[in-house]
């Protein structure tokens, strides 16, 4: 089916997408762990890497014109947000799920909504796009994708993201932070991943090299799907409440400072809205056998 030049770039990204869900529906059920290990990771960098762009772009610049046509109950619109959804969901589960059955049927009824929502869209929205938009509209539209969309889609197959560790290091005086050399912005500590390296030495390899302590008490808060340096990323959150040694701005390149902040200056501060909220929900630690830092 030939498709408007207009709206070639979402076309594009379903290829890609129906290659991955190929890939999912040819992995055998009985599949081992280390294969499904893969594919998941694969998944979750389809997603964070364009995905969840292509999702959001057909949402706002899409949607948003369709319904000047149909009504917001339109089977049409109604689908396409119910699918979005759907898709979503699933991605949390094959991330988050609990249990490895769990993460394998999420795993089979992504690919299964994910190819029949890319089929449905070129079979019946694209076309009513098409047919209902004014040129103008369409103009707009294709306008609006190019500023959102690359032109060429990543390749499912470069989509591995990159594994990360950041750190929110807490103490009675509050949260030990670092203001990054080359913005000014407040930041938690941390880097990505190296080779086969487990995440927890990278967090204790990553706070020695910036902050010169060995850290003896910390807990994963959360995983966050995010760009890293225009890299799709895997990163994981992690409180850090005990260590050795006193900090010390032990990457002067990365931090031009470090310094402790209470809560109510953390609010204040210019750093990354998601680190703060992060920060604000960690209870603090009463007491602390180890040396801190000296204070700013």
């Amino acid at each position: 089916m030939k498709r408007d030049p207009r709206l070639v770039r979402l076309s594009r990204e379903h290829t890609q997408a129906l290659m991955l869900a190929q890939r999912i529906e040819r992995t055998p059920p009985d599949a081992p762990d280390a294969d499904l290990s893969s594919l998941y990771s694969t998944v979750l960098a389809f997603w964070s890497g364009g995905l969840l762009t292509h999702f959001t772009a057909e949402t706002d610049c899409l949607l948003a014109r369709l319904l000047h046509h149909v009504a917001e109950d339109d089977e049409r619109a109604v689908r396409l947000q119910r699918d979005h959804l759907d898709i979503e969901t699933l991605v949390g589960t094959v991330r988050d799920g609990a249990g490895a059955a769990a993460r394998r049927e999420a795993l089979a009824a992504f690919a299964t909504r994910l190819r029949d929502h890319v089929r449905w869209e070129e079979e019946t929205l694209f076309p009513a796009t098409e047919s209902l938009l004014a040129p103008d509209e369409l103009d707009g539209l294709g306008a609006d994708l190019a500023a959102r969309l690359p032109e060429q889609p990543p390749s499912v197959d470069n989509t591995r993201p990159v594994e990360v560790v950041r750190a929110h290091v807490v103490g009675p005086r509050g949260f030990l932070l670092g203001k990054r050399a080359r913005d000014g912005t407040w930041s938690t500590f941390g880097g990505k991943v190296d080779g086969d390296e487990e995440p927890g030495d990278a967090l204790r390899r990553e706070l020695r090299e910036e902050l010169d302590i060995d850290v003896l008490d910390y807990h994963r808060l959360a995983d966050r799907d995010r760009k890293w340096d225009g890299t799709p990323a895997r990163i994981a959150i992690y409180a850090v409440t005990r260590w050795s040694g006193k900090p010390r701005n032990a990457a002067p390149r990365e931090h031009s400072e470090i310094a402790w902040f209470t809560r109510d200056e953390l609010q204040k501060l210019a750093m990354h809205e998601q680190a703060r909220l992060e920060a604000l929900r960690l209870e603090w630690p009463a007491t602390a056998a180890v040396e801190r830092a000296a204070p700013p």
